[in-house]
C-alpha cells in the first residue's frame, strides 16, 4: 500500500514538474523573441542615421511607382537594391547584415528642387536573415531645409 502511495506522489510531482519546465521554456523563448526585436529595432535605427549622413552620396531616384507601405511590400525592394551596412559594434555576430535604400524626393513639377519641397525617403530593414527571426523596417523622411525627422515602422 505504502507503494502505491509513493508511486502515486511520484507521478503527481513529475507532471508539476513537466508543466513548469513547459512554462519556463515558453517564457525564454518570448524573452529571447523580445531582446531579438529590440535589437533590430536598435540596429534599424542605426541604419537610419547613418544613411541620413550620407544621404546625399547615397541617394538615388524615388521609386515609381512606390511600394505599399507595408512591410511585404519593401522588403524584396531592399534585399535588392538597398545598401549593405554593418550592424553597429555591439550587435555584430548577432544580426545579419542592414540594409538601406535612400531616395530623393522632389515635387513631380519640380526638376531641380529650386522650388523647395525635396528631400529623402530612408528605408532601413534589419534582422531579416529569411527565417522566423525578428526584423524590423523603418523609414524616414527628410526634408531640406528642415530640422525635422520624421519616421515609422512598416508592418
Amino acid at each position: 500500500m505504502a507503494l502505491v502511495g509513493v508511486l502515486g506522489v511520484v507521478l503527481i510531482v513529475a507532471l508539476i514538474t513537466q508543466t513548469a519546465l513547459e512554462r519556463a521554456r515558453l517564457q525564454i523563448r518570448t524573452v529571447t523573441a523580445g531582446v531579438e526585436q529590440a535589437q533590430a529595432l536598435e540596429a534599424a535605427e542605426f541604419a537610419l542615421r547613418a544613411a541620413a549622413r550620407q544621404a546625399v552620396q547615397w541617394a538615388r531616384p524615388a521609386l515609381r511607382p512606390a511600394p505599399a507601405p507595408r512591410h511585404s511590400a519593401w522588403r524584396p525592394v531592399l534585399l535588392a537594391e538597398g545598401r549593405r551596412l554593418s550592424a553597429p559594434r555591439q550587435l555584430e555576430g548577432r544580426m545579419p547584415p542592414l540594409r538601406v535604400l535612400v531616395e530623393r524626393l522632389r515635387p513631380a513639377a519640380e526638376p531641380d528642387c529650386s522650388g523647395g519641397g525635396c528631400g529623402y525617403r530612408i528605408s532601413a530593414l534589419a534582422g531579416d536573415s529569411g527565417d522566423a527571426g525578428a526584423s524590423v523596417l523603418l523609414q524616414a523622411r527628410l526634408m531640406d531645409g528642415s530640422l525635422l525627422r520624421t519616421w515609422r515602422a512598416l508592418r
